[in-house]
C-alpha cells in the first residue's frame, strides 16, 4: 500500500489494494499476482522481467569477463545493452518505480563497462576505444578501466595520445586528492612508453617477398594474444624461422626478442644463450658453460628482465634442445605476468601452457610464384614452362627452402633439367643460392633433395 500511495492513501488502503489486484487478476490471470506475507507480488519468474533479467544478463557478463571469458562476457553484456532500448519505455509508463528505473540504468551501466573491458582485452581496440570512452566519463576513478581506455587508445591513436590521457589523470589526482596513480596504472604506463619505443631485438626484415605465409601470421597473432606460449612445428625447410621473424616484426608487444639457439649444443648453454641475447650476464663469469648456481641466476634474471613489460620471446630452432628449452620456457611462464613466448621447432615443449601452430607447405600458386620469383632473380629472362614449373615445386612437397635452392639452379641448367634430377629423391641440393636462408645442419640431413649441375 505505501508503494501504490506513497503520498496520500485511499480512505480504506486495504480494500483499494484488493480491487487493484482483482482487477490486474482479471485483466492478466490468477497466477500472474500472489500472496506473500508482505503483501503482493508479481508472480512472474525473473527471465519474463525485462528489470530482473537485466539484471541477471549484468551479473553473468561481470562472472565471465572475471574468468576470463571475454567472448562470453561480451555476448551478455550485448544481450544486457540489446534491453535497454526496452526499458527506456518505462520512463512514459505511469506510475513506474524509480528505484527500478535506477536499477535498470545501474545494469545497462555495468554491462556497458564490461564490453567495452571485455573487448580490450580481446584486443578489439577499434569497437573498445567508444565503450570505454562512454565508461569512463561516469566512472574516473575506475583504475580498471581507465587501464583498459589507455591500451586500446595507444593500440587505435599512438601511444603519444595514450600518454597524454594518463598525464591529465595523474595531474588531476595530484591536485585533488595529492596521491598518485595506483600499481596498475603505473604499469600501463611503463607500456606505454615502452610502446612509443619499440624493442625489436635481434628480429630481421625480408630481402624479399614472403609469400603464402599472411593467414599463418594472421593466426600466431591470434594464438599469441589468447595463450601464453605458441609453438610453431614442423619440418626443416619449411620457413618457420623466416615466419618467426615477421612475427616479431609486427608484435603487439612493446618489447620482442629473438634468439637463435642453432649453435647451442648441450642442454645447459640454453640459459646462458638467452641470458646473453637478452643481455642479463653481465654480472656472473663469461665462460660458456655456467654452473647450476650460475643457470638459476641468470634465469631468474631473465624473468625480472621480461617481467617490467608485456614481451614477446621468440626461441628459434629448438628441437636439439626441447627439454632444455620446455624446462626454460614453464619457469617464465609462471614467473612473469605479461609474456609471450613463440618457439620454432620440429617437436613441440610439452608443457601446459603451450599452444602447437602445424606448419603446412606453401599452397602450390604460392610455391610456383616463389620459384619463379628467385629464378628470375637467379638468371633474369630465364624461361619457365608452367607445368614444369609445378611439377618442380610438387617434387619438392612445397617446402620453401628446397624450392629456393632449386630455383637457384636455373643459372646452370634448364627448369626441365631440374625436373628431371629431381626424380631421383635421394639426390642433394647443394649451394646456388646465397641469399635464401641457410638451414641447421640437421635440416639438410633431414631432406636429402640436391641437385648437382650436369658434368
Amino acid at each position: 500500500m505505501a508503494e501504490l500511495w506513497p503520498e496520500e492513501p485511499p480512505a480504506n488502503p486495504t480494500k483499494a489494494l484488493q480491487v487493484v489486484v482483482s482487477r490486474t487478476r482479471a485483466a492478466t490471470s490468477a497466477a500472474v499476482v500472489e500472496r506473500t506475507p508482505r503483501g503482493y507480488r508479481l508472480g512472474l519468474p525473473a527471465q519474463d522481467v525485462d528489470v530482473l533479467l537485466l539484471e541477471a544478463l549484468a551479473e553473468h557478463a561481470r562472472d565471465a569477463l572475471a574468468g576470463g571469458d571475454t567472448a562470453l562476457a561480451v555476448r551478455h553484456a550485448e544481450e544486457a545493452l540489446a534491453m535497454t532500448s526496452a526499458l527506456d519505455g518505462a520512463d512514459r509508463v505511469a506510475g513506474a518505480l524509480s528505484e527500478l528505473r535506477d536499477l535498470a540504468a545501474a545494469c545497462a551501466a555495468e554491462a556497458r563497462r564490461v564490453a567495452a573491458i571485455a573487448h580490450s582485452r580481446a584486443g578489439a581496440h577499434d569497437q573498445a576505444l567508444p565503450l570505454l570512452e562512454q565508461a569512463a566519463a561516469g566512472r574516473p576513478q575506475d583504475e580498471e578501466l581507465l587501464a583498459c581506455l589507455l591500451r586500446s587508445e595507444s593500440a587505435v591513436r599512438g601511444a603519444p595520445a595514450a600518454l597524454e590521457r594518463y598525464e591529465r589523470h595523474r595531474a588531476e589526482l595530484a591536485a585533488r586528492l595529492g596521491t598518485g596513480p595506483g600499481p596498475e596504472l603505473a604499469r600501463v604506463h611503463a607500456e606505454l612508453l615502452a610502446a612509443d619505443r619499440p624493442v625489436r631485438q635481434g628480429i630481421l626484415y625480408d630481402g624479399s617477398t614472403l609469400l603464402g605465409r599472411d593467414d599463418d601470421i594472421r593466426a600466431l597473432h591470434a594464438l599469441l594474444h589468447a595463450h601464453r606460449v605458441v609453438s610453431i612445428v614442423g619440418p626443416g625447410g619449411l620457413g618457420k624461422t623466416r615466419l618467426a621473424h615477421a612475427v616479431g616484426r609486427h608484435a603487439a608487444q612493446p618489447v620482442a626478442h629473438f634468439v637463435e639457439l642453432v649453435g647451442v649444443s648441450s642442454p645447459e648453454g640454453v640459459v646462458g644463450e638467452v641470458g646473453s641475447a637478452l643481455g642479463v650476464r653481465d654480472s656472473i663469469s663469461g665462460r660458456r658453460i655456467l654452473t647450476a648456481e650460475q643457470r638459476s641466476d641468470v634465469r631468474a634474471r631473465i624473468a625480472q628482465q621480461l617481467s617490467q613489460t608485456p614481451a614477446l620471446l621468440i626461441i628459434d630452432n629448438c628441437e636439439h634442445l626441447i627439454e632444455a628449452v620446455a624446462d626454460l620456457v614453464a619457469f617464465l611462464t609462471v614467473t612473469t605476468r605479461d609474456l609471450r613466448v613463440l618457439i620454432t621447432s620440429r617437436a613441440p615443449l610439452s608443457i601446459p601452457a603451450e599452444r602447437v601452430y602445424l606448419l603446412g607447405e606453401l599452397p602450390r600458386q604460392d610455391a610456383v610464384e616463389l620459384f619463379r620469383q628467385r629464378a628470375t632473380a637467379a638468371r633474369p629472362g630465364v624461361l619457365l614452362d608452367d607445368a614444369t614449373v609445378e611439377q618442380v615445386v610438387a617434387r619438392l612437397d612445397g617446402l620453401p627452402l628446397a624450392i629456393e635452392l632449386a630455383a637457384a639452379k636455373v643459372r646452370v641448367m634448364a627448369v626441365a633439367e631440374i625436373e628431371r634430377r629431381l626424380a631421383d629423391r635421394f639426390a642433394l641440393l647443394r649451394g646456388g643460392n646465397r641469399t635464401a636462408p641457410r638451414p641447421p645442419p640437421h635440416a639438410a640431413r633431414r631432406h636429402r633433395l640436391v641437385l648437382e649441375p650436369a658434368g
